[in-house]
């Protein structure tokens, strides 16, 4: 206590050089949390503002964790508050640009020390107990937020929560050191100057700076040759581009135990790799999205090839080969042993196959060629083999290991269908008849893995990367990723069910298919839209007519008799004139005018006008004549038939004309039809075979598809005619349409 009463005192006149000494002699004494904290306090009486200062702090850092081991984690956080100083000094030094004062080997020294306590603290990391949340939220994160959360604590260990919080505290304040670390060498190593390699027990790293306007593609292994890096010209003319300087400083730090050892997901059987890029005055962030995919290879384990013995003595046969597609590690559950017992069998399998992924199987037996196809298909069938475009060949023996990729370019997993068939249909099969064709093959799904920064949920994430499919990498996975961030990668056996052919291939499990629902909703849009613009032209369509005695220009009521009359479909069957009817029952003659809308034209082709008179003017049954009075451009009309009928005792008579009317003022010829009563005579007598057949088609499809309790009563008491064909139309449409809907939707 008296020497740091000593160096508190020396650090208040700013003498850092003789405090510099007593705190370093007292360091190497420090061993529990209550010297540590008082320690720390005398530190903070004064801040470093030199690079010789900044060296001494980093090396007294060191002495420290060196004393404290084995560390906990009320330790690192305490140790958190010498890293949060270096870190801030480094910044000051950097800012102000003094950092080139300091000497090329007191530097190296300070670099060392740092990776020093990098590799301490990697090594307390392997024993930290695994997190019981997801670490990345908040309650993991600050234990402080999380006591609020009383319902959730009752789940969940705070002791455990708050070392797991201790230990990130250190953690973050140690990677922000690095960061700065890493920006000093970028002002210090120059491109041809070549690689400075840093290696330690738990970690090794490679830092190289380069020259981007001399460098076409950049590639090169990390220091302890575990991952292959490929930065392509393009990318490198981004990174120009984009950090807006030629020397870039890469660094890359592979490590043996994962620093996100906090994140409660499986670890993986490769190395984290840690990529950064630096400039003398920034550093690349790692949420930048890059247009040109950086790629990376990473081995599952050193590779020992059997051209490539390790000594003399050594046993081709026993060589140890690492795990990758061409040499299946013998797990207990993704290997399948099978056989054939015809030429005709298929053998199928069923496994998931999660997004940006690539589905490895190897053959390692086969005791005669078969043919292979994987496909990704909700509903597999057998005709998918007989395409032999699409199905791989695996030939007899496997003297050497036959490997067949998928991959899923998907973002979520797809179910995956293994079929496997005899190559030859006309081989012999007396020697398999028994025991069959023995085949056997592995399932491996490999993946590639970045770590997402974003807040505030940072994870492992597989969406920003993509395999890719290349056999020639036998012992680790090459990935082509969209950021330069933090990555892994990852090989794991899958499990492949056997399928039952009779079973799965006649009752197929149907995905979620919305495409008709979706179909039929862009119907019905366009319908509303359609009849929402004609809803004006309907409206002038339902005009009544006005109609008044003629000559006279009295006007005519409204009653019980209905008039009406159809237009022909042909060209200028409609009229532009004003239409005259005569009507002559018991020797009265009755003249009507029915005139045409000077605004919207009423009387057009393939339309049907109507009015009523009073039952008092005109009797069933009478004779009819009709005519125009020659007015506007296209006078002459095409009448097909005139109906008038007694909506009191249902009686009809119907005036079949067919033909053009082209007569103005000339001699009347009046037209007689029988009467018919519309209750008792059968439609035979009264219609066409054309009229009834439609009649019918349109009765009966109502009653098919129950359209009359969705409508409502309309067509009860109301003649057919009341509506015009047009409407007609849209009414049975619109039925149709939800009726299709409603069986679409319950019954697939």
């Amino acid at each position: 206590m008296n020497n740091l009463s000593q160096a508190r005192r020396w650090l208040n006149y700013a003498d850092w050089q003789k405090a510099f000494l007593v705190l370093y002699q007292v360091a190497k004494i420090i061993n529990s949390k209550e010297k540590l904290i008082n320690f720390i306090d005398t530190l903070y009486v004064y801040k470093p503002q030199t690079t010789v200062q900044l060296a001494h702090l980093v090396r007294i850092t060191k002495i420290l964790v060196l004393s404290l081991e084995p560390l906990d984690d009320m330790k690192a956080n305490v140790l958190a508050r010498m890293l949060q100083l270096i870190s801030f000094t480094f910044k000051s030094i950097i800012g102000s640009n003094e950092l080139d004062t300091l000497m090329n080997n007191y530097y190296e020294t300070m670099v060392n020390e740092l990776c020093d306590i990098l590799n301490n603290f990697n090594a307390e990391w392997e024993y930290i107990p695994k997190s019981q949340c997801r670490a990345e939220s908040e309650s993991c994160l600050n234990i402080d937020n999380f006591r609020n959360r009383l319902e959730q604590m009752s789940t969940l260990q705070p002791q455990g929560l708050e070392h797991i919080n201790n230990w990130l505290h250190a953690h973050w304040k140690l990677s922000s050191c690095l960061f700065y670390m890493g920006m000093g060498t970028a002002r210090r190593l120059h491109p041809e100057e070549g690689p400075k390699l840093i290696e330690r027990s738990n970690f090794n790293m490679r830092m190289e700076s380069f020259d981007l306007d001399q460098e076409r593609t950049i590639e090169f292994e990390s220091a302890d040759s575990m991952h292959t890096l490929v930065f392509t010209d393009k990318l490198l003319q981004e990174l120009r581009r984009r950090l807006r300087t030629d020397e870039v400083l890469i660094s890359v730090r592979s490590h043996k135990q994962s620093q996100y050892w906090w994140y409660p997901e499986q670890e993986s059987q490769t190395q984290v790799l840690v990529v950064n890029a630096y400039t003398k005055n920034s550093i690349w962030q790692k949420t930048q999205e890059i247009l040109e995919p950086f790629q990376y290879i990473s081995k599952l384990k050193m590779n020992f090839s059997v051209g490539e013995p390790v000594n003399d003595d050594r046993n081709p046969q026993n060589v140890q080969k690492g795990v990758g597609f061409d040499d299946p590690e013998e797990d207990v559950e993704n290997i399948i042993y099978d056989n054939v017992y015809t030429s005709s069998e298929v053998r199928m399998y069923r496994t998931e196959l999660d997004g940006h992924s690539v589905l490895g199987i190897t053959f390692t037996q086969a005791d005669i060629d078969y043919h292979v196809l994987m496909r990704m298909t909700t509903v597999p069938t057998l005709d998918d083999m007989n395409s032999h475009s699409s199905t791989c060949l695996v030939r007899t023996g496997v003297l050497q290991p036959t490997t067949i990729l998928l991959r899923n370019r998907c973002e979520k997993s797809r179910p995956v269908y293994i079929y496997l068939r005899a190559a030859n249909s006309t081989e012999p099969w007396d020697v398999f008849h028994k025991s069959g064709a023995f085949y056997a093959f592995s399932t491996e799904i490999r993946s590639c893995r970045i770590w997402n920064y974003a807040r505030p949920e940072p994870s492992w994430q597989n969406l920003a990367c993509m395999p890719e499919m290349n056999r020639s990498i036998y012992f680790g996975i090459h990935c082509r990723c969209k950021f330069i961030s933090d990555f892994d990668a990852d090989a794991m056996p899958i499990i492949a069910v056997p399928m039952n052919l009779k079973c799965h291939l006649e009752r197929p499990i149907v995905g979620h298919n919305y495409q008709m629902i979706i179909f039929y909703i862009l119907i019905t849009v366009s319908g509303s839209v359609h009849i929402f613009f004609n809803m004006k032209k309907i409206s002038e369509w339902d005009k009544k007519l006005y109609v008044e005695k003629y000559p006279k220009a009295a006007p005519c009521y409204r009653g019980d008799i209905a008039v009406r009359l159809t237009f022909g479909g042909r060209y200028n069957a409609g009229t532009s004139a004003n239409i005259i009817f005569s009507f002559q029952s018991y020797d009265q003659i009755l003249q009507i005018i029915a005139y045409q809308d000077p605004v919207f034209q009423t009387f057009r082709r393939n339309s049907t006008i109507a009015f009523r008179l009073q039952i008092q003017v005109i009797q069933l049954p009478t004779r009819l004549t009709i005519r125009h009075d020659n007015s506007g451009i296209y006078p002459n009309f095409f009448c097909r038939y005139i109906t008038v009928s007694d909506t009191l005792t249902e009686q009809i008579q119907i005036f079949r004309f067919q033909q053009w009317v082209r007569r103005s003022k000339a001699v009347p010829q009046n037209e007689s039809e029988k009467i018919f009563d519309h209750t008792m005579t059968p439609e035979k007598e009264i219609y066409s075979w054309k009229f009834r057949f439609s009649h019918s088609m349109e009765n009966y499809m109502g009653n098919w598809f129950l359209f009359q309790p969705i409508i409502g009563p309309w067509r009860f008491g109301v003649d057919r005619y009341t509506f015009c064909k047009w409407e007609r139309s849209c009414i049975y449409i619109a039925k149709l349409f939800i009726s299709i809907c409603i069986v679409v939707t319950f019954f697939g």
